[in-house]
């Protein structure tokens, strides 16, 4: 039996005041494994309704926020009632949001406005977005990387076939959501556009009640009708639509981090892994999260929803002994949550571990304005450093931040001030092609450090490291 899911519904919409519950059996019988019911397109109502939904189905997950059609309405306050509302366990994205230029029902810059909100609300929360895109394609794509969006990722809705827009969102982690548009006979635009994009990037949804797939073309649509945009993309892929479909859920549940459970703490060889933060002070070429891969041998590291507290990352941890090191480490920069590494690796010491380290960009003390490495040191024995590159002008490109080549010289003193703290301290680089290894280890000796290599390859369409 196929595995069906449907992406983006609006069964909060009037169109099913007189059957929701018969619409919402319907999708289940024919293999639903899960709806996730979109809050936005009817102001602040369909929120609540959406979330009122989520919360009577187990099955069904809800997301809040406001279409751009309803940017007019945003507010500070209406922006804390959705990220208050962001809290249910049963939200699990920020959305739909974005842009939309063809029918202007909010002027541009509301829309605008709402959108950057949006995008922030949806990192505060770790969240990953749906985005709206209509005659907006480049502003909508341009502002996803302005504001970091890769940092979370989500789903393209309604995606239309455009190739930039889909070079961008995938270079940023997004999926791609195709709904029943695909089976309609003008659109072998997107039918082409869809042969050439990764099928492990593709998600299926309805809309519903629009764009109702043929054979029901111009009838209300509904959850239940994604088995006709799989069967269309089964076709164009020439995939077994069974195959498909466990491909197609696999990428569902990784965008919505449904069923997922937040991995704080795992072991490989005998080293104790900390992973406390996806936040970053850089935007590194190589790393793979851009590609929305999080994955580090088995182990997916992607935080939803929220990041661990201290007492939930001392309750993983259970018992420290036994290994060689405890290291702070993951999708993210460690010192983004200075405080928890410093209680954490307190504890750890108090619990007799013999080797703290911590894995840095090594930029804390720009992002603090002051010199960490004393309080580090008090409990860290170890530092990793990733210098990655041989002068500021490649790191920059390689490593953008907001501190833009200034952030290099700050790598190198944090080098300097820790080899004078540490007990071990090691500069680390990625091997991309055309950075000079020799030349970067080069800088680590001025600094009287070792550099570590660490290789490099591409996998599928992300850049993955080893």
């Amino acid at each position: 039996m196929t595995k069906l899911y449907d992406a983006h519904a609006h069964l909060n919409f009037p169109d099913y005041d007189g059957d929701r519950e018969e619409v919402i059996r319907r999708a289940f019988d024919t293999g639903a494994e899960f709806i996730v019911n979109i809050g936005s397109g009817m102001g602040m109502k369909g929120n609540y309704d959406a979330v009122g939904i989520a919360n009577a189905h187990e099955k069904i997950y809800a997301t809040v926020g406001l279409h751009p059609h309803e940017a007019s309405l945003f507010s500070e306050e209406v922006l804390k009632e959705i990220e208050s509302m962001a809290d249910n366990p049963k939200v699990i994205a920020i959305g739909e949001v974005g842009l939309d230029y063809h029918y202007m029902h909010s002027p541009r810059e509301a829309q605008v406005k709402a959108f950057r909100a949006f995008i922030g609300t949806a990192r505060k929360k770790h969240l990953p977005l749906v985005i709206h895109s209509r005659d907006a394609n480049r502003e909508v794509m341009e502002m996803l990387k302005e504001q970091k969006a890769g940092d979370v990722a989500g789903v393209i809705h309604s995606y239309s076939g455009d190739r930039e827009q889909a070079a961008v969102a995938l270079e940023l982690g997004f999926y791609l959501s195709i709904n029943g548009i695909v089976t309609f006979k003008n659109a072998q635009a997107l039918r082409d556009a869809v042969a050439t994009l990764p099928v492990e990037r593709l998600l299926i949804e309805t809309d519903c009640p629009f764009l109702s797939p043929v054979p029901h073309r111009g009838k209300r649509n509904e959850p239940a009708y994604t088995a006709y945009v799989l069967g269309e993309i089964a076709r164009i892929k020439q995939i077994g639509e069974e195959r498909l479909s466990e491909i197609l859920l696999d990428n569902a549940e990784k965008a919505f981090g449904i069923g997922a459970d937040r991995i704080i703490a795992y072991v490989l060889r005998n080293n104790l892994y900390l992973n406390i933060t996806n936040r970053c002070t850089n935007a590194c070429a190589f790393c793979p999260k851009f590609g929305n891969d999080y994955y580090v041998t088995d182990f997916n590291l992607k935080l939803f929803k929220t990041e661990p507290s201290y007492d939930e990352i001392i309750g993983a941890i259970r018992d420290p002994s036994g290994y060689d090191e405890v290291v702070f480490v993951g999708f993210g920069e460690p010192t983004q949550r200075l405080d928890v590494v410093i209680r954490v690796a307190r504890w750890l010491k108090e619990h007799g571990v013999r080797l703290v380290r911590l894995d840095t960009d090594g930029l804390g003390n720009l992002l603090y304005n002051r010199d960490i490495t004393p309080q580090l040191a008090e409990y860290i024995d170890a530092v990793s450093v990733s210098l990655n590159a041989p002068d500021a002008q490649t790191y920059a490109r390689m490593c953008p931040s907001p501190y833009g080549e200034a952030a290099y010289s700050a790598v190198r003193e944090f080098l300097q001030a820790a080899k004078q703290r540490f007990r071990y301290v090691t500069a680390t680089m990625v091997s991309l092609p055309n950075i000079d290894v020799e030349k970067t280890r080069a800088v680590a000796r001025e600094h009287g450090v070792d550099l570590r290599v660490r290789l490099y390859y591409k996998k599928s369409l992300r850049d993955k490291v080893d």
